[in-house]
């Protein structure tokens, strides 16, 4: 994943006995953990969200049925004492599916025009009319919000086994 221009932040925070568990730890073991629990999570997130992300029912010039369901992704970032899963469309002409137009489709966007929109004030007018935008299909926002619970729960579940064995 290149860069992202969907971004939803998931602030996991564990029960206060992990956390103390976790205040415990030296820096090393820390990451660690908090790697694999936060791995564990984004996974799960993951999952959800490529299933719920549409599918076109005709295959583009650019991309094939589904393109945009395969590119769904997660890169974990570690930092000292504190870990961070970034879930989205993997994006970039290398990247074998490139699901660039992930936030056209979740926000919506402008209809293509014949002619070439030059300036800012005529898509702003444009996008005012009926029938010149595309509407939204929001699939990544409601998932992160319904799948807190359940990413905590893998989170929580992974860390106790860490730490309880």
């Amino acid at each position: 994943m290149s860069s992202l221009d969907m971004k939803f932040v998931l602030a996991l925070k564990g029960s206060p006995e992990l956390i103390r568990e976790m205040d415990k730890l030296d820096d090393k073991t820390a990451r660690q953990y908090s790697k694999e629990a936060v791995t564990a999570a984004a996974k799960r997130v993951t999952l959800i969200v490529a299933v719920s992300t549409p599918v076109g029912l005709q295959r583009k010039k650019s991309h094939g049925v589904g393109n945009l369901r395969k590119s769904i992704d997660y890169k974990i970032i570690a930092r000292p004492r504190n870990c961070i899963a970034v879930i989205g469309p993997r994006k970039g002409k290398s990247e074998k599916y490139d699901g660039y137009y992930g936030i056209w489709v979740e926000r919506g966007h402008l209809k293509r025009q014949r002619k070439k929109i030059r300036t800012k004030k005529i898509r702003q007018e444009l996008s005012k009319t009926v029938g010149n935008m595309v509407p939204p299909h929001p699939f990544a926002g409601p998932v992160f919000n319904n799948s807190m619970n359940l990413a905590l729960a893998e989170f929580e579940k992974v860390l106790s086994r860490l730490f309880y064995g």
